[in-house]
């Protein structure tokens, strides 16, 4: 067995494995990066390599010897425990919310103290979020080192924070201390509600951005703590960061949501006709609208509808770029995309042609339970061939040591 066979096959390998974990686990940072960049250093290495370099037969007991050991077991144990984040971090975050429920009323009891009125009540929680108090710690912009979400670890300060899990546990900011915009909206209606405002968190995932409204002396007073405004005029979202905002709806305490998109921009309507490849009309399809506004790539919306039996839908948005995806209900499911420019006020009607192609296959509708469990197993066996490439690295690595040393 030569040393350039192994050696490109196990980069090649390890290159596969770090995709893999960029795609489906969402992985990134500049830790991902810099591994793909010592794997492609490698690998290059790897085939400039003299071919008179062999590797005994005997690489194999060091392989399994290594594979035995205590720090193969530790690396392993390393892996899943990191992998697996997701999966076992949502239950110690419900119940740390919970806990700090009576910490979220004292906190707001002292902060609120000498507040007489609505309008002071809302400034002395706002002030609460101020950069220089060091009660949170804003990551936005700051440097990724490595994300699996919500672990994330950055370059700079705070380092390490565990995100919310889209909008659960809003509580479990009141242990991280950390976040961004979305942290801070969610964090702030829960402080604001305790202290007997009327108030709302607004959520324009298209533009990536969340603040809240408080209703004082009838009217709906923006207040954004991550940003460090209060009340600005509404078109501050759209003029002042110079893009186009394409959804917006407002979270309140219970649970309800109302669009209110129309405070913020001039919205357009766009009618959706979704039919199959040969021109039936296909009901019961999910109709989901990304934003280019903001991200050239696509960005979710919070916005989608079904079609009606006519295999129709429609919405309300603002002006911008969008792709509007189709996705049907069947087990293998039909697909379509397509992408629009919409001018503010205008009404645009779209047809969509949904059809069975390879992609299918990737959005094969499971149950629940099965598509939990086929998760879980997904990150399973990515953790073992990640444990398993790199014991077997370090296995040639000491034979190609030791070969030298002769």
């Amino acid at each position: 067995m030569s040393r350039i066979p192994t050696k490109v096959l196990i980069n090649l390998l390890l290159i596969f494995v770090l995709l893999l974990l960029r795609i489906f686990l969402g992985i990134k940072g500049y830790f991902i990066l810099f591994l793909f960049l010592i794997l492609a250093i490698l690998l290059i290495r790897s085939l400039h390599d003299t071919a008179d370099q062999n590797i005994p037969e005997t690489w194999k007991s060091d392989f399994q010897r290594s594979l035995k050991s205590f720090w193969s077991l530790l690396l392993l144990m390393i892996i899943l425990t990191t992998c697996l984040f997701p999966f076992y971090i949502q239950p110690i975050m419900k119940m740390k919310a919970e806990e700090n429920r009576v910490v979220l009323h004292e906190i707001v009891k002292n902060i609120t103290a000498n507040a007489t009125t609505d309008i002071e009540k809302a400034k002395a929680i706002y002030h609460w979020f101020d950069p220089n108090s060091g009660n949170m710690k804003n990551t936005w912009h700051k440097k990724i080192l490595f994300q699996i979400y919500p672990l994330t670890l950055y370059l700079e300060p705070p380092y390490l924070c565990i995100r919310l899990i889209k909008h659960n546990y809003p509580l479990w900011i009141l242990t991280s201390r950390c976040g961004a915009c979305e942290e801070y909206a969610l964090l702030y209606m829960e402080m604001a509600n305790v202290a007997g405002l009327k108030v709302r968190s607004i959520h324009n995932h298209g533009e990536n951005h969340n603040w809240d409204e408080v209703f004082i002396d009838d009217r709906w007073v923006i207040v954004d703590p991550s940003a460090r405004l209060f009340d600005p005029s509404p078109s501050i979202y759209e003029r002042g960061r110079r893009l186009n905002v394409s959804y917006v709806f407002a979270l309140y305490p219970n649970g309800s949501i109302e669009d209110v998109t129309n405070r913020y921009t001039r919205t357009s309507t766009i009618k959706i006709k979704v039919t199959t490849n040969e021109g039936n009309v296909l009901p019961n399809a999910t109709v989901i609208v990304y934003s280019k506004n903001y991200n050239s790539a696509g960005q979710f919306t919070g916005l989608s509808c079904k079609t009606d039996e006519n295999g129709r839908c429609g919405f309300h948005i603002g002006g911008g770029k969008y792709e509007i995806k189709v996705i049907d209900s069947s087990v293998i499911p039909r697909l379509a995309k397509i992408e629009l420019e919409v001018k503010e006020g205008s009404t645009i009607t779209a047809s969509l042609h949904a059809k069975r192609s390879i992609l299918s296959l990737l959005y094969i509708k499971l149950p629940s339970t099965l598509t939990f469990a086929s998760r879980v197993l997904l990150v399973i066996v990515l953790s073992l061939m990640v444990w398993y490439l790199t014991v077997a690295y370090i296995a040639l690595f000491h034979v190609a040591r030791r070969q030298a040393k002769r």
